[in-house]
This record gives structure tokens, C-alpha cells and sequence, in this order.
């Protein structure tokens, strides 16, 4: 019985410390166990005596320490990507060498480094990542008490949305949906590859009205407001190989419910229907959004 509780007790403690840890220790752990002698990043760390100096880290490493810069933005242990007090981009930020015919060898920001980094409050402080590193390390050459603090600013499913809808529809072209304006409603077209962030979107946030149902407006019919079986067959949706097909078994046809998961609508095509019936007389959205 006391081997049982010891070790028990043993576990608690495993997990505790790794709670702990967290993210920036997990980095600080994997970065001490850096090789020379293989491709290594280095990234600027706070020393014992309160100074900071350039350290090196395996690239394996940097997953962990993109999660603590996120998760842990008030820390200042590890103050930016690069060389300490080296505040050029190339040092502190992480550049993509573009590969196409009419850029080839031009070099633009990859990844997370291009998206905006927020306060505590969500208001953004800095155009992208990358701006967000170099004012960190300016902030230790010019010696500031205050270190910039702030995490990537987390984006919504409407808001992908709304970037989608800029896109060009490419190959695949474009469909109807309903948009809420200042003088009513109006048919707009959408990029059929923007289909399934349009539909996760309506789910996630029902009371928006960017997007207020799939098809024309004022016309409920199901041949106008559902995807039919040649949308779902013939478009691809998630990657190459994986057809529309798909999601209608994964999507289109889960039951709608309110938040205490009351089921109101059988599945999403008599939801967006009822959401064009309430567009077209001018009434209250239904409710929905859970599963």
C-alpha cells in the first residue's frame, strides 16, 4: 500500500514540475542540450547578473520557444530571436528566400513572424511578429526599464473568413452568399475555396452578418441555400484528394443546437434556411452554434 501511495505521490509531483516548467523551461531545457557542432539558432537570454547575452539553440528547440513567447508574454528571460543587439531583421526575425520566377532569391517574413502581436487587453501594438522582436532588442541597446510585452494576437474563424473573401477564387471560381449591408441585404460572390471557413464561421459566431447564409438572398429554396451534391462532389475542400464529398457527412449534415445543447435544426441546411427566412422577413437570426 505505501509503494501504491509513493508512487502516486511521485506522479503528482512529475506532473506539478512539468506544470511548472511550462513552455519557456521546456525551451531553456531542450536549448542547454545545443550541439556545435550542427546547425544551431541563437536567441538573446537574460544572465544571472540581469544582463543578456546571445545563447544558441538546436532548431528542434524553436517550436518551444515560439509557445513560450506566445503563452508567457510578460517574460523577459528570453528577450528575442537572434544575436543580442543585433536588431536588423535579418538577425532577429525569420526570412523566407522566395523561389518563383519573378521574385526568385527576394526574401519575405514566413509564418507566425507576419502576424500582429496584441496587448494584454487584445488591442494590436505591432504590424506583425517581426516588429515585435526588434523592438525588444532595441529596447536592451537603448537600455529601456520597459521591455515591450505582447503575444500574437489570436484570430477568429469570421475573421479568416473575411480575409478569404479578398482572395482570388482561382480554378475552382465562385458562389453566392448573403451579406448584411447598410441598406439591407446583398448577394455577393464568394471563392468556393473560402466554402468550408464560411460555413465554421456561421456555426462559430451565429449572431454575425457578414456572412448570413450561403446563396442568394430572399430565396430560400434548398437548391439556393444548401451545397448540392455536385458542390460536395466536385470541389475539393482541405487539401488535394479530400473532395467535398466528405464534409458533407462531416459538416453539412450535423444537427444544430443552442448553447445548452438543445438540438434546434436536424442539420446545417435547415439552419441556413431558417436563417433565410429570417433575412428575408427582416427577424432575428436563430440561434445555433453548438453540435
Amino acid at each position: 500500500m505505501r509503494s501504491i501511495i509513493a508512487v502516486f505521490l511521485l506522479f503528482a509531483i512529475v506532473l506539478v514540475s512539468c506544470k511548472e516548467e511550462g513552455p519557456c523551461g521546456t525551451f531553456q531545457k531542450c536549448s542547454e542540450k545545443a550541439d556545435e557542432s550542427i546547425r544551431t539558432i541563437s536567441y538573446c537570454a537574460r544572465t544571472e547578473d540581469g544582463g543578456y547575452e546571445t545563447k544558441k539553440a538546436a532548431p528542434k528547440c524553436w517550436r518551444h520557444f515560439s509557445k513560450c513567447m506566445q503563452m508567457n508574454p510578460n517574460q523577459d528571460v528570453i528577450l528575442h530571436k537572434g544575436e543580442c543587439s543585433n536588431c536588423t531583421m535579418e538577425n532577429v526575425c525569420r526570412l523566407n528566400v522566395e523561389r518563383g520566377r519573378m521574385n526568385k532569391g527576394k526574401k519575405r517574413l514566413g509564418g507566425i513572424w507576419r502576424r500582429p502581436v496584441c496587448n494584454a487587453d487584445g488591442e494590436k501594438e505591432f504590424a506583425t511578429l517581426c516588429e515585435f522582436h526588434k523592438a525588444r532588442c532595441e529596447a536592451n541597446v537603448n537600455e529601456d526599464e520597459d521591455i515591450p510585452q505582447g503575444s500574437i494576437c489570436k484570430v477568429t474563424t469570421c475573421q479568416k473568413l473575411n480575409e478569404c473573401l479578398k482572395s482570388k477564387p482561382g480554378r475552382m471560381g465562385t458562389m453566392d452568399y448573403c451579406a448584411k449591408t447598410e441598406d439591407g441585404n446583398e448577394t455577393k460572390k464568394m471563392p468556393r475555396k473560402c466554402i468550408k471557413i464560411a460555413l465554421a464561421c456561421i456555426h462559430s459566431e451565429p449572431e454575425q452578418e457578414m456572412m448570413l447564409h450561403l446563396g442568394e438572398c430572399k430565396n430560400c429554396d434548398e437548391e439556393n441555400v444548401c451545397l448540392s451534391k455536385t458542390d460536395l462532389r466536385e470541389y475539393q475542400i482541405g487539401g488535394r484528394g479530400k473532395v467535398m464529398n466528405k464534409m458533407k457527412h462531416l459538416v453539412w449534415m450535423k444537427p444544430i443546437c443552442k448553447a445548452d445543447g438543445e438540438k434546434l435544426f436536424d442539420d446545417l441546411c435547415g439552419y441556413h434556411m431558417a436563417r433565410c427566412e429570417a433575412v428575408k422577413d427582416d427577424k432575428p437570426l436563430p440561434e445555433g452554434g453548438g453540435n
